[in-house]
């Protein structure tokens, strides 16, 4: 400690000592000594909600699990080749005159769906169990 403090502490020691703690700081440090302290307050759990709470949540959670996985893959309408409506011929030379990009585009997007029309009949000849159509009911 450092010397001004060590004064100051000897010279007011009688000021210190006049102040007596309450007989309820006494109480309560005897309570502690003699292995008699209050008992905290014990909040039981009740086992029987939390576990029906945790089967809920399971059961849930497996019901969830069972609908997305158990689903039969079904083939989408887009695989079915339908040819209803014959293919429009565009007249390029009239289109480009039209406009040049739209032209452009167009042809792009044609090309694409050719492209996929010759994958999906590659598809459709190494499985032929998923362009099957079953028909409809009436």
């Amino acid at each position: 400690m450092s010397k001004r403090l060590d004064d100051f502490i000897r010279n007011h020691r009688d000021e210190f000592d006049s102040d007596l703690p309450s007989t309820q700081v006494w109480n309560k440090i005897d309570e502690r000594l003699s292995g008699n302290p209050k008992k905290a307050k014990v909040v039981p759990i009740n086992w029987m909600r939390w576990s029906a709470a945790a089967a809920v949540v399971i059961l849930i959670g497996a019901a969830t699990l069972y609908w997305f996985t158990s689903k039969p893959v079904v083939p989408e309408e887009v695989a079915v080749k339908k040819d209803v409506n014959p293919p429009v011929i565009v007249d390029s030379s009239l289109l480009n005159e039209i406009n040049p990009v739209y032209a452009k585009e167009l042809y792009h997007f044609t090309q694409l769906i050719e492209l996929k029309q010759d994958e999906l009949k590659q598809l459709e000849k190494e499985n032929p169990e998923l362009h099957k159509r079953d028909k409809p009911k009436e």
